[in-house]
């Protein structure tokens, strides 16, 4: 019987999708949604999980706030590997007195960095954040720049200290392991920092380490190393796997969304699916009447228009997993105009 219930429901199928063309594309709709949220989240964990090192400057990211790391600790980082020093917070970037200002991360950095990855200027220089003719050099995003009507050899006084904008950031390879920024990114030297005379109790300012560990020592043993012997050190430690948490977070609620709308896409579309069931059903009376009248058992009947909605079903399923895992290939070329991180 299942033979020529498969032979009745092809021959349905020969007649056309005319009334099953609602069912194909809710089913569709619905998965395709589901899937792309699947495919979208998975594709991110991928690129971030690949440049995970590059993104976050290192092996190991060690943050520390308010006070500055101590002797035996830079001593003892050192003896695992590479390492490069920061310095982090958040300042008020002054044009011609006071008449036009922004607020700014400002970003100490020193000859080491970076580690992983490559810093790109838009006008690269021996040394951008050196200092001359009594001011320190400094490299700026461009949105500053354009904010405060500035140009490539132009001053501004961030504190006590003038910097001369060198270059323009054009790439800052380990920027999407900053947690929050409130402002535009001004890049300059850890002296320069410190020459600002913002650095005072109660400011908040992050002193940061990245460390580039040598061959044959694994992120968690030096971790495991660290605790050991600093256990009351004030430090966060990250490693490559929590290279951008905020980062996953949002796509862990972007991922829910869209999961989200396509399970209400589904549940609207169900409406649908029995609508358009019931109307094909209803147009293929005559032809289940001809059927029992020659004697077609209700299993035989039952058992092919059961076999046409499933195949029907089987092909919007098909054609949603399609779009969705097509979603991850086309996404990349509208991401970059959508996310600040590319």
């Amino acid at each position: 019987m299942i033979s020529l219930a498969i032979k009745f429901a092809w021959r349905e199928l020969r007649g056309g999708l005319k009334g099953f063309r609602v069912l194909v594309a809710c089913l569709a709709l619905g998965v395709a949604a589901i899937a792309g949220a699947g495919s979208l989240r998975a594709a991110f964990d991928a690129a971030l999980a690949e440049d995970a090192r590059a993104l976050l400057g290192g092996d190991l990211d060690i943050r520390q706030t308010h006070q500055p790391f101590a002797p035996e600790m830079l001593a003892a980082l050192a003896g695992l590997g590479r390492v490069t020093q920061g310095v982090e917070m958040r300042a008020m970037v002054q044009v011609d007195g006071n008449a036009r200002r922004s607020l700014v991360e400002l970003k100490g950095v020193d000859e080491a960095y970076p580690l992983v990855g490559r810093l790109e200027l838009s006008s690269p220089m021996p040394s951008p954040f050196a200092f001359h003719d009594g001011a320190w050099g400094a490299a700026a995003e461009g949105n500053l720049l354009d904010r405060l009507g500035l140009k490539i050899g132009d001053e501004v006084n961030v504190g006590d200290a003038t910097f001369r904008i060198n270059a323009v950031i054009a790439k800052e390879p380990d920027r999407i392991a900053t947690a929050l920024s409130f402002g535009p990114r001004l890049m300059v030297a850890n002296g320069a920092v410190e020459a600002t005379g913002l650095i005072r109790p109660g400011s908040l300012v992050r002193h940061t380490l990245r460390l580039l560990l040598a061959p044959g020592t694994s992120p968690a043993e030096a971790k495991a190393e660290l605790a050991r012997r600093f256990a009351e050190a004030p430090w966060q430690v990250r490693d490559a796997a929590e290279a951008a948490p905020g980062v996953g977070r949002f796509l862990d609620t972007l991922a829910s969304f869209l999961s989200l709308v396509g399970l209400t896409a589904l549940l609207v579309g169900g409406i649908g699916v029995a609508n358009a069931v019931k109307a094909y059903l209803d147009g293929r009376i005559g032809t289940i009447a001809i059927l029992k009248g020659l004697g077609a058992p209700s299993g035989l009947i039952f058992t092919t228009y059961f076999l046409l909605v499933g195949l029907l079903a089987g092909l919007g399923i098909l054609l949603g997993l399609a779009a969705g895992a097509a979603w991850s290939r086309w996404w990349p070329d509208w991401a970059p105009s959508a996310f600040p991180w590319r």
